[in-house]
């Protein structure tokens, strides 16, 4: 389970070209940082102001979503970030900020519990994909208290968490029955 981190910044500025443009800017600079295995970065929001498609914006404010299943990896992609937009901010002369307004520490699943769902799902002859997740599904709460692991169902042109979201009813009900045989399987092992 990935970690997440997300910042949000408030800029003035008075002039935006290509090269002044805190957003475009600060991700050129921090691009290149960001390719460790398994980052995700995403600018959810965007907000300029004013949102004319012809007047330069005289703020901007932006949210930054980072996801990493490893909590140093997640840190150092938050301040090689930090150190990005400040470059980008006293290079163009900008007034603003960019603070952390969320830490989520990744999370383990444990290990016994994830075998246990490949297990299953070899067993009934499916493929799979061991994979991270940096939502904050239930699983990544319930694995602080007990033994947790999830099981992802893959939805139509990979579109999830969407209106638009699409699974075939074989691959739920597929997905359920790994669920429930890979709980079964559990429930009777010894203690």
């Amino acid at each position: 389970q990935r970690g997440s981190c997300w910042l949000h910044s408030n800029v003035s500025q008075t002039r935006c070209t290509l090269r002044r443009c805190t957003p475009y800017w600060t991700y050129q600079r921090y691009g290149p940082i960001a390719n460790a295995p398994d980052e995700r970065t995403t600018v959810g929001q965007l907000q300029l102001s004013p949102n004319s498609r012809n007047v330069i914006p005289g703020q901007i404010r932006f949210t930054v979503d980072m996801r990493h299943p490893v909590a140093s990896t997640l840190l150092a992609m938050a301040q090689s970030l930090r150190l990005a937009f400040d470059a980008v901010r006293e290079d163009n002369a900008l007034k603003g900020n960019l603070e952390q307004i969320w830490y989520s520490p990744p999370t383990a699943f444990d290990p016994a519990c994830v075998n246990m769902v490949e297990q299953v799902e070899h067993s009934r002859g499916h493929s799979y994909l061991r994979s991270s997740s940096g939502a904050g599904y239930d699983a990544k709460y319930m694995a602080d208290i007990c033994p947790t692991a999830m099981v992802f169902i893959p939805c139509k042109d990979g579109l999830s968490h969407n209106e638009l979201e699409d699974a075939a009813e074989k691959r739920l009900i597929s997905g359920s029955q790994v669920l429930l045989n890979s709980a079964f399987e559990k429930a009777m092992e010894p203690e």
